[in-house]
């Protein structure tokens, strides 16, 4: 039986956040961004309950990346692709939200992926949900 669901919570967010903002274009007057933090939040609680619920498990962990992630350090050209792309406004105030509704783990230098795949190894009643193609290996 899986007691815990380890949910790889970066995901989660940034495709509620990027899914629920649109730019509203005023020709040459310019644009305007169009925010809907209600719905955004209620598409991520609505994937947690339905992750659990297809997991079975008694309970969830989001797990967040923490910030300087080692590997800028050891790789200069890690994620240099995303380089100077705007992330979604409504990320950072989804994530505050999400960590104050939930229980969450977050360490700084480690990625979501990094933490969930250390907490697998230590506790094997727990299961992993991603879309990461770096945890295929677990």
């Amino acid at each position: 039986m899986i007691k815990t669901t380890l949910i790889d919570a970066d995901i989660v967010t940034f495709q509620a956040a990027a899914g629920n903002e649109q730019t509203l274009s005023w020709g040459s007057d310019g644009s305007s961004l169009i925010l809907d933090p209600d719905l955004a939040l209620f598409k991520c609680r609505e994937r947690i309950s339905d992750i659990q619920r297809r997991t079975e498990a008694e309970e969830v962990l989001l797990c967040f990346s923490g910030s300087a992630n080692f590997r800028y350090q050891a790789l200069k050209t890690y994620k240099h692709n995303r380089r100077g792309k705007r992330k979604p406004k409504l990320l950072g105030s989804l994530r505050e939200q999400l960590c104050d509704l939930y229980p969450n783990a977050c360490e700084n230098r480690l990625e979501a992926d990094d933490l969930m795949g250390i907490y697998q190894a230590e506790d094997e009643s727990t299961c992993i949900a991603t879309i990461d193609k770096d945890l295929d290996q677990i």
